[in-house]
């Protein structure tokens, strides 16, 4: 008879074989998986949003972190229920993007995991 242990499916067929169903994604979806601004001209606003999608089956804190001081991202931390989609913005400040390519990171975090994503944006 089938056994169900830490979130996982248990079989033995009658040959005697093993096995083992569980979950295939325990992961936040994040979408897009860049933040590609293309070319701006200067004194532009630009804001794009972000999904993140809870695709793990219990509730996730989820922490975002930024490498760049030309961009913002809000929230900052947040929590997600199981099944959830959340969505932040990354917003260029026209104040400190520079003329040329302008290249920064954030780091998407919950759990022990860790997603980066780029963002980059040309000024004209």
């Amino acid at each position: 008879s089938p056994i169900i242990s830490m979130g996982r499916l248990y079989i033995i067929s009658e040959d005697g074989t093993l096995f083992c169903f569980s979950e295939t994604t325990r992961e936040v979806s994040v979408e897009p998986d860049n933040a590609d601004f293309g070319l701006v001209e200067e004194g532009r606003e630009p804001i794009m949003p972000i999904t993140l999608t809870n695709r793990i089956a219990k509730k996730v804190t989820v922490s975002i972190t930024k490498e760049g001081d030309f961009f913002s991202v809000k929230p900052a931390t947040f929590e997600m229920k199981s099944g959830e989609k959340v969505n932040f913005n990354i917003s260029i400040d026209p104040q400190k993007a520079q003329k040329g390519p302008n290249n920064g990171l954030v780091k998407i975090a919950w759990n022990d995991r860790v997603v980066v994503l780029p963002v980059t944006i040309m000024i004209k």
